[in-house]
């Protein structure tokens, strides 16, 4: 394992803070009163990248699989590799033409509206602080956003994540600061040597690019942490370095238009440089590692119920900060790589699954996947035409998991384990056009056994899935192209684990012909 000097503690390095809008769907939901116990369990892939830290990563809900981007290596070379965790082992992506320059701190998320993974600015060549914006579309990355609107200044470990509205919210991060009496613009402001400092502002990511959010909003900060509730379906930041380079430990809401402090009853201790994603079966976003007063963290918190809730931990839990990390949809597994500890740069990747705790009528051990569900495979063309200014559709808050009536979702009347055989249907998409594909996964069927895959509004059937030895399945279907604008529903119809005759439905928005 390669290893580096730590960095000077004023200088602010940015979380690698990512999340997947993948796991909005609704589900079985663990009761705030039991928290879970996490296991860390080391996987050893036939590939992996190289060590290391401040690399960005977020779950792609498209091609259900985790990607990974860049990083600083142990001897403190920047990388400009793409590497996807499919289940088992990091595949390095092929170069299919322009790709982001090679960085550290940079901020991703997934935008399941436009189809995409933003990657925006993070730390270059150089020490120079970026402000591009990059759409991972499954197979190559493209350049976006338009170089003569609004954009957000050059920065690193700005936080990035989905919002209720559809779209992506950034905010914070370490800049530049301007000259005394300038305005800053990302044209405009330049490097000076000494002139960085933390920022408080607010920008949204939306089919039409960048629009900067409203002024108010929580103190300055960089690397904190950011993931999206499907519970509160809210945004929460947590802690972060403020501008004097000192450890928050306060937590804030975003509802799609403005922040809110949140008073929680208990919080982790402060700190910056944490991963934080959304697992819906857990009820909320898991905050895992990063950097305390203490030194690096290897504990786990939950937000749910509007608090923070310790978990429990099982397995050799290693501690880290900067580490690049999300939640795995299709294997109900966090993924965790790299990070910083000491003078070591980490290459290792940790795979945490969870159980209910002692107090709940489930207790089941969930161990990592042994049979990976299946991908849908990629082309490099892009997935949508590029941001216009046709304003867009109405949007809505993202979809829960929906059984038909006389059915059953599997949430019975305790907690349930991460990854437990529950009955859930999701798609990380909620909007869609007509002939758009969209990715469903189920679990909780009989294993081996079919599954129809139809559309309740037009009574379609889009296909047949067979589920595997866990009851699982994974199916890209179409939206019909008859399809009317408005809500409508994937319906998953066969039987459950007892045998019994199962309906599960899922809403989509279609969205007219037109919508950019």
């Amino acid at each position: 394992m390669a290893s580096k000097p730590l960095r000077p503690a004023l200088r602010l390095i940015g979380a690698t803070v990512v999340t997947s809008a993948a796991v909005l769907i609704g589900g079985p939901v663990l009761a705030a009163s039991s928290p879970p116990t996490l296991q860390w369990t080391p996987d050893q892939p036939r590939s992996s990248p190289p060590p290391l830290a401040y690399a960005a990563a977020a779950y792609d809900g498209d091609t259900a699989a985790v990607v990974l981007f860049g990083g600083v290596e142990g001897n403190g070379t920047l990388s400009d590799r793409t590497w996807i965790w499919n289940g088992s082992t990091w595949d390095q992506a092929p170069v299919n033409g322009q790709q982001p320059a090679a960085r550290e701190t940079a901020s991703l998320a997934f935008d399941p509206t436009l189809h995409q993974l933003i990657l925006f600015g993070g730390r270059g060549a150089d020490g120079t602080l970026l402000d591009d914006t990059w759409a991972w579309n499954g197979a190559a990355w493209v350049l976006a956003g338009s170089p003569t609107q609004p954009a957000p200044d050059p920065r690193e470990g700005a936080s990035l994540a989905y919002d209720r509205s559809g779209d992506l919210v950034l905010f914070g991060g370490n800049g530049y600061a301007p000259p005394t009496g300038a305005t800053s613009t990302s044209s405009t402001t330049v490097a000076v040597a000494g002139s960085e400092k933390a920022r408080a502002d607010t920008w949204r990511w939306t089919a039409q690019g960048w629009m900067a959010g409203p002024a108010a909003g929580p103190p300055a900060r960089s690397s904190a942490a950011l993931a999206y509730d499907s519970a509160s379906h809210q945004t929460v930041l947590y802690g972060g370095l403020s501008a004097t380079a000192k450890p928050l430990g306060d937590t804030w809401a975003w509802d799609g238009s403005s922040w809110a402090p949140a008073k929680p009853a208990a919080s982790p201790p402060s700190r910056s440089a944490a991963v934080a994603d959304n697992v819906a079966s857990l009820g909320g976003p898991l905050l895992l590692t990063g950097s305390t007063a203490s030194g690096p963290a290897a504990d786990g918190w939950l937000w749910s119920g509007g608090s923070w809730i310790q978990t429990r931990t099982k397995g050799p839990a290693s501690a880290r900060q900067g580490a690049a990390g999300a939640f795995d949809v299709a294997t109900s597994t966090f993924v965790l790589f790299g990070g910083a500890v000491a003078n070591a740069t980490m290459g290792d990747t940790q795979l945490l699954t969870a159980t209910a705790g002692s107090g709940g009528s489930t207790s089941t051990t969930v161990a990592k996947a042994t049979t990976t569900l299946a991908r849908p495979t990629t082309t490099a063309g892009p997935r949508r035409p590029a941001p216009s200014t046709t304003a867009p559709a109405a949007r809505r808050p993202p979809p829960t998991t929906v059984s038909h009536p006389g059915t059953t979702t599997g949430g019975g009347s305790g907690p349930v384990a991460l990854g437990a055989p529950a009955l859930v249907l999701q798609t990380p998409v909620h909007a869609a056009r007509p002939g758009a594909l969209v990715p469903l996964t189920g679990a909780g069927f009989a294993p081996g056994a079919p599954v129809e895959i139809s559309f309740h509004s037009t009574l379609a059937v889009l296909g047949w899935a067979t589920t595997d030895g866990q009851g699982r399945f994974s199916k890209v279907v179409a939206v019909p192209a008859d399809a009317r604008p408005g809500e409508h529903h994937f319906v998953a119809t066969g039987q459950d684990a007892g045998g019994q005759s199962v309906t599960l439905s899922v809403p989509v928005l279609v969205l007219g012909a037109h919508h950019a």
